[in-house]
C-alpha cells in the first residue's frame, strides 16, 4: 500500500526546471517586444515618407487599410495633377506666356488692350497638346480658333475697302500738290548749280561796266568776251530755263521771259546790282527747298500712320516751313543791306550813325562796329532806338554762310 502511494504522488518542479522555464518565457516575451519595436519603427518610417507624399497614415495601424487608404490617396493626387496640368496648359494659352504662341510684342499689346486673349494665335501644336489632354477641350480651341480667323479675315477685309476708299480720297487732292513737289525736286538741282556759277563770275570781279566782257557784249564781238563772262551769260540762261520749265506752256511768252531775266545778274551790271540779284534768287531757291524737306517728312509720317498722303499736305507743309521761311526772310534782308552799305562805302554809313531808319532794318557787323565805336557800351541800346533789328549770335553765324552751305543745312 505504501508503495503505490508514492507512484501516483504529484512531484513539485525543481528550481532547474523552474528556472529554465522563465528563461524561455522571457524569450519568446523579449522576441515579441523586438518584433513589436521593428514593426513601429517601419510603421513610422511609412509614416514620413508617405507624408512627403501628402499622404498621412497616423493612427492607422492595419497594414491592410494602409494600403488602401495609400492607393486612394495617389488616384487623388493624380486626379488632381491632371486637373492642374489642364488649368495650366489652358491658362497659358489663355492669356499666359504669349511668346510661346509666336505673337510679336506689338501683337501682345494689341490684345491685351482687347481682353488678353486672341483665338487666332493659338498655333496646331498648343491644340494638339490640348487634345492629349482633354478631347473635348482640344475641339472647342480649335473650334474656337477657326471662328476667330473668319471674323478676322472679315474684319482685314473691311478695313482694306475703307482703306483704299480713304486713299482714293485723299490722293485726289494731294496728286496736285505731289506733282509741284516734284517739279520743284527736279528743278532745283541745276538752278542751284546756275546760281553758284553766277555768283563765282560776279564775285571775280571780271563781268562789271568797264570789263572786256561787257565790252564785247555791247560791241557784239564774241571773240572779246571772257570766260568769267560767257559763264554769267551761260548760267543766267540755265536759271531762266530751270524757271520756265516750273511753270505751264501757256505762261511762256516774251514778257515773262523778259520778267525773269530782269532779275538775274547781267554782264555789265555793277557788282552790287549783281550780288543783289543773287540774293533774291538765292533765297527763293532756299524757300524752295525748305518746303521739299518739309513735304517730304509729313509724306513719310503719312505714309507710315495711314499709308498715303493725306489731302492737306501741301497746307501742313506750308505751315511747318513758316519759321524757316521767316529765317530765309531775315538772311536775304540782312545780306542785301550788307551789299547796300558796301555801294555807300564807309562815308556814307558813318553819316548814319545815330539816324533813325526803318523799323526792322537789320544792323549789320559793319554798322554794329561804327556804332561801337561812337557810344561804347551803349551802342546796342541807341541802334535799337534807331530802329533797327539786331540780330543774335545764331542769326549772324547763319547770315555769314556762303548761300550753297546754307542750303545744305537746311
Amino acid at each position: 500500500m505504501i508503495n503505490v502511494h508514492r507512484t501516483n504522488r504529484q512531484e513539485k518542479p525543481t528550481f532547474a526546471q523552474k528556472l529554465n522555464l522563465g528563461v524561455g518565457r522571457g524569450l519568446d516575451i523579449a522576441s515579441d517586444l523586438m518584433r513589436s519595436s521593428e514593426q513601429k519603427k517601419l510603421m513610422q518610417q511609412e509614416n514620413e515618407a508617405s507624408k512627403r507624399l501628402g499622404i498621412d497614415l497616423t493612427g492607422i495601424q492595419d497594414p491592410k487599410l494602409r494600403q488602401e487608404a495609400v492607393k486612394y490617396a495617389l488616384q487623388g493626387q493624380m486626379k488632381e495633377n491632371l486637373l492642374n496640368k489642364k488649368q495650366e496648359f489652358l491658362g497659358n494659352v489663355f492669356g499666359g506666356n504669349r511668346s510661346e504662341s509666336g505673337m510679336n510684342e506689338d501683337q501682345g499689346q494689341s490684345n491685351q488692350q482687347r481682353g488678353g486673349f486672341d483665338p487666332t494665335q493659338i498655333s496646331d501644336e498648343q491644340i494638339a497638346q490640348a487634345s492629349a489632354i482633354d478631347p473635348n477641350v482640344g475641339r472647342a480651341i480649335a473650334q474656337a480658333k477657326d471662328v476667330a480667323l473668319r471674323e478676322k479675315r472679315e474684319q482685314q477685309k473691311q478695313e482694306r475697302g475703307q482703306f483704299e476708299s480713304d486713299r482714293k480720297f485723299h490722293s485726289e487732292f494731294a496728286k496736285k500738290a505731289i506733282e509741284e513737289v516734284e517739279g520743284l525736286r527736279s528743278s532745283l538741282p541745276k538752278l542751284e548749280a546756275s546760281l553758284d556759277f553766277a555768283r563765282s563770275a560776279v564775285e571775280s570781279g571780271d563781268v562789271g561796266a568797264f570789263s572786256l566782257a561787257n565790252l564785247g557784249e555791247r560791241l557784239g564781238i564774241p571773240e572779246l568776251q571772257t570766260a568769267k563772262g560767257a559763264q554769267l551769260v551761260t548760267a543766267a540762261k540755265e536759271n531762266l530755263l530751270g524757271n520756265m520749265s516750273r511753270v505751264s506752256s501757256r505762261a511762256q511768252n516774251k514778257w515773262f521771259e523778259q520778267r525773269l531775266n530782269s532779275m538775274m545778274a547781267k554782264v555789265g551790271q555793277s557788282e552790287e546790282a549783281n550780288l543783289s540779284s543773287q540774293e533774291m534768287l538765292e533765297g527763293e531757291v532756299a524757300l524752295n527747298q525748305a518746303y521739299v524737306n518739309e513735304f517730304d517728312r509729313l509724306a513719310e509720317e503719312d505714309m507710315k500712320n495711314f499709308g498715303f498722303e493725306r489731302k492737306d499736305i501741301a497746307k501742313r507743309a506750308r505751315s511747318a516751313t513758316k519759321p524757316m521761311e521767316n529765317h530765309i526772310f531775315n538772311r536775304t534782308n540782312y545780306r542785301l543791306k550788307e551789299i547796300e552799305e558796301v555801294e555807300k562805302g564807309l562815308g556814307g554809313l558813318k553819316k548814319q550813325v545815330g539816324k533813325n531808319v526803318v523799323k526792322g532794318t537789320p544792323l549789320t557787323l559793319a554798322m554794329a562796329k561804327l556804332y561801337k565805336d561812337k557810344f561804347g557800351d551803349n551802342a546796342l541800346s541807341v541802334a535799337q532806338k534807331n530802329g533797327y533789328s539786331i540780330p543774335t549770335l545764331e542769326e549772324f553765324k547763319s547770315y555769314e554762310q556762303r548761300p550753297r552751305e546754307f542750303r545744305q543745312e537746311l
